[in-house]
């Protein structure tokens, strides 16, 4: 994943839009991106429904022990905060770069972190963080303006 996020820099910063970036469909592109975690969430969560697996409504969320998990329960606990600062300084681009951590904090808890097949209680407990994560990206995404595709 590339770190060049130009498009999301301060509001006294030059704006270098590069469009061939923009059409791309590719983690090149930072909206896809972002775009791109909620779809896979939906389609994990999609898995857990088709194979009738069944995941506890109160899960034991001490069970989320792992670095990747801590990682990402650290940065979903920061979006209101996140969210408040950037609409008081009318900078977007901070959403944005929140965003694009949160959605890196879950690709690294999808890969390190085994979700279908996991123990019964872990899975519940992982399913959980993942919707938690979905929330937080939609609603991210639905404040800067842009659409939470469920597949891509």
């Amino acid at each position: 994943m590339s770190s060049d996020f130009s498009i999301m820099r301060g509001a006294q910063t030059q704006l270098e839009f590069d469009l061939q970036i923009a059409r791309e469909q590719n983690d090149k592109n930072p909206v896809y991106y972002l775009q791109y975690v909620h779809a896979r969430i939906c389609s994990l969560l999609q898995q857990v429904h088709d194979h009738d697996l069944y995941v506890l409504e109160q899960p034991d969320l001490s069970t989320l022990t792992h670095p990747s998990e801590i990682t990402l329960i650290g940065a979903l606990t920061r979006f209101e905060e996140v969210t408040m600062r950037a609409a008081h300084h009318l900078e977007p681009q901070m959403l944005a770069e929140y965003l694009r951590e949160v959605a890196s904090a879950f690709h690294s808890f999808y890969h390190d972190c085994r979700i279908l097949g996991s123990e019964h209680t872990v899975l519940s407990s992982r399913v959980h963080l993942a919707l938690l994560t979905k929330t937080v990206m939609n609603n991210g995404l639905t404040i800067l303006g842009i659409s939470s595709p469920e597949s891509m």
